[in-house]
């Protein structure tokens, strides 16, 4: 019971926190769904594992943290009920806009599943949870199941040591995938002008109590500058009280001094945001996040010429019907790491910001 109770409070903690919203600093023609070509086929192996962890690695908890060796990390609890009506309310918007937009779906795995000893794990199977969740999707729904590009990688910087997000390196990997199921190209990562920001101590490590393992062991933070160029339009206080352009996405040390590092990927978690590229292709994005999202906004400037975001946590402005019509909306992704899915508060905004029903 013990056990259950700590974990249970550690995914309290973890899901209420991830992405706290930072302090405040003509409509398009509408188009068709564009039309793409079949991903390319892989021969990468298509049950890869991680390696496995030193089994005297030392693991501990503190304010309901786990720590193991030099590095934090929160849990992982599946729950069908909520997951269940997660899966509902994304097919319903499927179906409600099936002949405006393509709907996508992005899951990010957490650490846990990864970076603990065998028989250290008190949380569930990431890897079976995604499998649910996929299997409950209807087939017209392009689910991006990024767990096996996570474990090909896994040895690779993914995930911060001090913070409960992933690094910009892991969002890469996803954008890939993301694009390689809608008939695209990614753009390969060395093309890509890059920032180090450190020395980097994150989230987990002020909710463990500062401890000197972590604090000896500080991240970097690797953003990404966007290789073509946008304006970036905030809303802070909804859509009808004014808006700052704020071009905040992958921003070099020099632009950015502040201690949060994560946000120097794109500048937070506003509940509305729209990002007009120079790209001309013809696709408007809206993309329904939490924090994990921002990473991967950077790469997203390569491929589509408009990209709304709405923070469903934050957002009050009532459903996206009006930004979907307004704005020729015609691709939609949902980005999250995989807990939000399974939390029933995050499940319960969504759904006043789809205006649909489980």
């Amino acid at each position: 019971m013990k056990r259950i109770a700590a974990l249970a409070a550690l995914l309290l903690i973890f899901s209420s926190a991830c992405g706290s919203r930072p302090a405040q600093p003509a409509a398009p023609t509408t188009v068709g769904i564009p039309t793409t070509t079949e991903p390319p086929t892989t021969t990468e192996d298509p049950n890869p594992t991680a390696p496995p962890v030193p089994e005297d690695t030392p693991v501990t908890m503190k304010n309901n943290i786990l720590i193991v060796g030099d590095r934090a990390m929160g849990g992982y609890g599946f729950d069908r009920t909520v997951n269940t009506n997660y899966t509902k309310l994304v097919n319903r918007f499927a179906e409600k806009y099936q002949d405006q937009l393509r709907t996508s779906v992005i899951l990010a795995p957490l650490p846990c599943e990864f970076y603990l000893p065998a028989g250290k794990s008190q949380s569930s199977s990431q890897k079976e949870a995604l499998a649910f969740i996929g299997g409950q999707l209807l087939d017209r729904v392009n689910f991006v199941n990024i767990y096996n590009t996570i474990v090909r990688h896994v040895t690779e910087y993914l995930y911060f040591r001090t913070d409960h997000h992933w690094t910009g390196l892991a969002a890469y990997y996803a954008y890939a995938d993301y694009m390689r199921s809608l008939g695209l190209t990614a753009a390969p990562l060395e093309t890509y002008e890059s920032y180090e920001h450190s020395p980097f101590l994150g989230s987990l490590y002020l909710w463990a109590g500062k401890p000197a393992v972590l604090k000896e062991h500080p991240d970097t933070c690797v953003v990404y500058r966007p290789l073509h160029g946008y304006e970036q339009t905030i809303y802070y206080n909804g859509l009808s009280r004014g808006a700052s352009v704020m071009n905040m996405l992958g921003r070099s040390p020099e632009e950015f001094t502040g201690s949060e590092k994560y946000l120097a990927y794109a500048g937070g978690d506003p509940p509305y945001q729209k990002i007009i590229t120079e790209n001309k292709t013809g696709r408007n994005v809206l993309v329904f996040k939490e924090s994990f999202a921002n990473a991967m906004l950077p790469f997203l400037v390569e491929h589509f010429e408009e990209i709304h975001v709405i923070d469903y946590r934050y957002f009050t402005d009532g459903s996206c019907d009006a930004i979907i019509r307004d704005n020729g909306i015609n691709e939609a992704l949902f980005m999250h790491y995989i807990g939000a899915a399974g939390t029933g508060s995050n499940v319960v905004k969504l759904q006043k910001v789809l205006g649909v029903q489980y």
